[in-house]
């Protein structure tokens, strides 16, 4: 053998012998701060009451709160606080992402981001006529308003930009069109169902072009009807026989040029407050406590798209809306986290169920620490998501992602919205814990 050949083979085999034992050595260390953890954490364990802590990690269920941009805003004196450009994960929980990532049409390529990372570049013209998914939604959308600014940084309200021989009052319509379009599509491909009480039949979500003005509250018997149209709506319903629909959030557009920020976000608040009623009535409530509810809304500003989620604790809505409401003891935990049975083996169902306690507890936490004005008068709290621009690829796909995880998070049935408690039977007055499994018990 070539005296050349063995000398560059014994180097290679040291130079991996040296990275063995060096990863070997790193092996090592990490196996001894483990070790000394888990014996500090046991050491505890005998002087504390026992808490069990979740296999899953916490770090990747509740986030931090950064500093971000707030906008105060009052309906008929009831105020709102909206949080902009929230992570996505502070408007759908993280796992329900996670899942909404694996779904094929979120990371599907379209024709017109094979061109150019920016659509309003490639001519659509030359679409080719097999290739229909999202056609409609970019067909729409190069006919929609055009706004050089983002809606959170248009404190003032800009001027939009409309096709050449159309108004403004023309052109908004086709944002209608860009939603419902958009949508569609990707609710029908994701195709989250759940079952029914009966055979063969499902619960969906699907949208609906036609608007409605929603009547709200802004105290005990104190009816709004002054709110604004939504420019559509999403409904559950039954599939494949659609006996009959119910909404489970708005859907709101720009509806007018000049629009400055609070103005819109006014709106969207009453929007929300309108869905919160319609909540509130298909839920078996006690005249003294409301349950805690959530809503959702789903906003376009010409191609910037982004999704609300207003939070409702309890103690705030039955405040403001129940008039012989009896606050809870000040002393006493209204919410705990805690395994009675240190014995207790947990199912997958139980894990999710304690990872979706775990989101809202995060998301009250965060509420609890809202002050309330100088009148004591509480505050809402309402979570934007970042405007993701329909025209750029990756704010595309981020947009498909969110709105995949939103509707894999609303049909999970979990989701505090009233109406889809009632669809689905998990009223959440006598909601408790999931039941030890069988396996358990023995």
């Amino acid at each position: 053998m070539d005296p050349g050949a063995v000398q560059k083979r014994l180097a290679q085999a040291a130079v991996k012998l040296y990275k063995a034992r060096k990863e070997l050595k790193r092996y090592k260390a990490a196996k001894k701060i483990v070790e000394e953890q888990e014996a500090e954490a046991a050491e505890k364990a005998e002087t504390t009451e026992y808490i069990r802590r979740p296999t899953f990690s916490i770090l990747e269920t509740i986030l931090e709160v950064s500093e971000v941009k707030t906008v105060d805003i009052e309906v008929h004196g009831m105020k709102a606080k909206f949080y902009l450009s929230r992570p996505d994960e502070d408007i759908v929980p993280l796992r329900y992402l996670k899942k909404a990532d694996t779904d094929k049409i979120v990371h599907r390529a379209v024709w017109i981001f094979s061109k150019a990372k920016d659509g309003r570049q490639v001519n659509q013209d030359k679409w080719p006529t097999l290739e229909t998914v999202f056609f409609d939604v970019f067909h729409n959308l190069k006919n929609s308003p055009h706004w050089d600014k983002a809606l959170f940084d248009d404190d003032k309200g800009s001027t939009a930009t409309c096709p050449p021989n159309t108004d403004f009052r023309l052109a908004r319509f086709n944002q209608d069109n860009v939603l419902h379009a958009l949508i569609s599509e990707l609710f029908f491909n994701v195709d989250v169902m759940h079952p029914t009480s009966k055979p063969m039949l499902w619960f969906h979500l699907h949208p609906k072009v036609m608007g409605e003005t929603l009547e709200y509250w802004t105290g005990y018997k104190e009816k709004r009807h002054d709110g604004p149209c939504s420019s559509g709506r999403i409904v559950v319903e039954y599939y494949p026989d659609a006996m009959f629909a119910r909404t489970v959030l708005p859907v709101a557009t720009t509806l007018t040029d000049n629009q400055p920020l609070d103005k819109a976000l006014c709106q969207n608040f009453q929007l929300h407050l309108g869905q919160l009623l319609t909540n509130l009535h298909h839920l078996h409530i006690n005249k003294y406590c409301l349950p805690d509810q959530e809503v959702f809304l789903i906003n376009l500003h010409g191609s910037r798209l982004h999704v609300q989620r207003a939070v409702f604790p309890s103690p705030k809505i039955s405040r403001i809306y129940c008039k012989k409401y009896k606050p809870a003891d000040p002393k006493s935990e209204l919410h705990t986290f805690r395994a009675g049975d240190t014995t207790r083996r947990y199912t997958e169902q139980d894990l999710e169920y304690d990872i979706d306690q775990l989101d809202w507890l995060h998301t009250l936490r965060e509420d609890n620490n809202e002050a309330p004005d100088e009148e004591d008068k509480p505050v809402i709290r309402v979570l934007a998501s970042q405007e993701y621009d329909l025209w750029t690829k990756s704010g595309w796909h981020a947009a498909l992602k969110l709105l995949a995880g939103l509707n894999r998070y609303l049909m999970g049935g979990r989701a505090k919205c009233g109406v889809m408690q009632n669809m689905f039977e998990k009223f959440p007055i006598a909601e408790s814990p999931p039941k030890e499994s069988s396996a358990a018990k023995s």
